[in-house]
């Protein structure tokens, strides 16, 4: 026998209310999910530099763009500048600095320009922004400047900070 609109609309509304309890529990795992990630980032690479600290409440937006199992993406982000803008201030740092930087030193030195990078863990947004850039590579002594040699002490720019 074929359901009733009346069945069908109490149906909807059951599954809404499903949906919206599941959407409460991924939220939750998602934080935890995260909060493991950031420790283990933390432990390969060390604590944030103490100017990266974000003050202010963190607001936590979650988007999926699919629900399959196979293929879930999940951004956990706070607002940040563009990928445009870390380019263009790490462009100037890394050109200013001459030589490769390792990520905790480009974060202090992106917080220090006023480059905002956003996310629960500024360095792994940070990481992730540069990896994914055309721009950007990385090797054991920091990131440089993709498909360029990259300087050592002895050739870095004259009176560029070696950090």
């Amino acid at each position: 026998m074929a359901e009733s609109l009346t069945q069908k609309l109490a149906r909807r509304k059951r599954i809404t209310e499903e949906i919206s309890q599941l959407n409460q529990e991924l939220e939750q795992v998602d934080r935890d999910i995260f909060a493991r990630v950031g420790k283990v980032i933390e432990a390969f690479e060390g604590p944030e530099p103490e100017s990266a600290a974000q003050p202010e409440k963190r607001q936590l937006a979650v988007a999926h763009k699919s629900v399959t199992p196979s293929n879930l993406v999940i951004t956990l982000t706070k607002k940040g500048a563009s990928l445009r803008e870390i380019e263009a201030a790490t462009t100037e740092i890394l050109r200013t600095v001459g030589k490769p930087l390792k990520l905790r030193f480009l974060l202090d030195e992106l917080v220090k320009k006023g480059v905002s990078i956003g996310g629960q863990n500024p360095s792994a947004n940070l990481s992730a922004h540069l990896s994914g850039s055309n721009v950007f590579e990385t090797a054991s002594d920091g990131w440089w400047f993709r498909g360029q040699a990259r300087p050592t002490n002895k050739n870095a720019p004259e009176g560029a900070s070696l950090i």
